[in-house]
């Protein structure tokens, strides 16, 4: 949609959904700063690499991630 309407534009994205049952974070980054973890023991580890931005490339080049999160553990997102 950004394409069509806006050509040569682009724009940074993250989506997710949390499975709170399971645990499980499914996510997918397209160019956006990526979040941490903060675990339990205060260690924190940043989540996968972006994907280019939307309107650069193509979908084939973006990947849906997955991460399991366990009680206690902290999801850190941020804007730039």
């Amino acid at each position: 949609m950004l394409e069509r309407e806006h050509p040569g534009t682009f724009a940074t994205a993250f989506a997710a959904r949390y499975g709170h049952r399971e645990g499980i974070l499914e996510y997918a980054n397209a160019g956006h700063p990526s979040p941490f973890i903060r675990e339990r023991d205060g260690m924190v580890r940043q989540l996968a690499r972006a994907d280019v931005p939307v309107g650069l490339g193509t979908l084939h080049e973006r990947t849906a991630h997955f991460e399991t999160l366990h009680d206690g553990e902290t999801l850190v997102a941020f804007s730039d």
